[in-house]
């Protein structure tokens, strides 16, 4: 990997970079055994062996606009790669190939320190494209294990801001505020072979889980666990001790949800969910010992953060409840 920048003019940079990779995976070997009486495998199936080498070289490059000393405009494009694999766990079909990711980006933001370093506001918009996405389901004929296949493509656009905000440098220079939000678009632009469950139960499949491996289109579809909208707030006070600074911390987290899988039915939905925490600190710096307690999920809020379908229904794992914790560090 090489990086390299220019200052063409005081106001004005341009950085220019790539990596270039070259990896090679194989599958040497691959069968599907039979346990006898004995406690002997009896081999039934045994699939040739596989191997790909894939290259890649990702450029990036980037200009910066110094506008003030405190104020500087960016842009930059570049090229990102993931590299190929193998479904290995196959019973009736030989391991099949993964391709590999291509994403190219595209962003235009700023990043600024205002009012003698008592505001700092960044912010961006952006664009990312991707060829080939990896993209997981469960699937029985595969031992129940995570299997990968390629979406077509899939296209991310949106914006965020943070900001940090000391509102009295003077009487309070220990208050600070802290305000995030994000906006985000992505899509599948093209997944015209994709496998997912039924949202509609049958005879079958009362719970409406019944796997369909393939042939589904999902194009349009937004990309899994991609909210639209997510945003936090945060409020901490710092104040000075004969010992050491004493801090108190309240904060928020806001996701207005998401699908798990992208067939995008009400199965995979995770509904919008608000996260409430606090904390208070204190340093013994003469000790290097940092005590802190703290609380997360103030408001015992229920959401997932994962979810595991299969055809006989779908398993969620719930995030911590309400929890309240302490915590110690020594430095030594």
């Amino acid at each position: 990997m090489i990086v390299v920048t220019a200052e063409i003019t005081e106001q004005f940079s341009l950085t220019l970079g790539g990596r270039y990779q070259r990896e090679t995976r194989e599958q040497t070997r691959s069968t599907v055994n039979l346990l006898n009486s004995e406690g002997g495998l009896t081999t039934l199936i045994s699939y040739a062996p596989q191997k790909a080498t894939e290259k890649n070289f990702s450029p990036k490059v980037s200009l910066d606009f110094r506008l003030v000393d405190d104020v500087l405009i960016y842009t930059s494009w570049g090229k990102g790669f993931k590299s190929h694999t193998y479904n290995i766990i196959n019973i009736y079909t030989p391991p099949d190939f993964v391709e590999p990711e291509e994403l190219t980006s595209i962003e235009l933001g700023i990043k600024s320190t205002l009012f003698g370093n008592t505001l700092r506001v960044n912010g961006a918009i952006f664009e990312n494209k991707t060829k080939n996405l990896q993209s997981s389901f469960i699937s029985l004929l595969a031992g129940g294990a995570v299997r990968l296949e390629n979406a077509g493509e899939a296209r991310g656009r949106g914006a965020e801001i943070d900001v940090l905000w000391v509102p009295m440098p003077d009487m309070n220079p220990g208050l600070a505020l802290t305000l995030g939000a994000a906006y985000l678009d992505a899509i599948y632009t093209s997944f015209k072979d994709g496998s997912g469950f039924d949202d509609e139960p049958t005879a079958l499949y009362p719970n409406g889980t019944g796997l369909q491996q393939g042939g589904q289109d999902f194009s349009g579809n937004r990309v899994t666990r991609t909210p639209e909208w997510t945003g936090n707030l945060g409020l901490s006070q710092t104040v000075d001790t004969r010992w050491g600074p004493l801090e108190f911390g309240v904060d928020a987290y806001y996701n207005d949800g998401f699908y798990f899988l992208p067939q995008n039915g009400e199965l995979s939905w995770e509904g919008d969910y608000l996260l409430v925490g606090a904390r208070l600190g204190y340093a013994l710096e003469d000790w290097g010992l940092r005590l802190a307690v703290y609380g997360a999920n103030l408001t015992d809020e229920r959401y997932n953060i994962a979810q595991f379908h299969t055809d006989f229904g779908r398993n969620d794992t719930q995030a911590p409840p309400r929890t309240f914790g302490a915590r110690i560090n020594w430095d030594f």
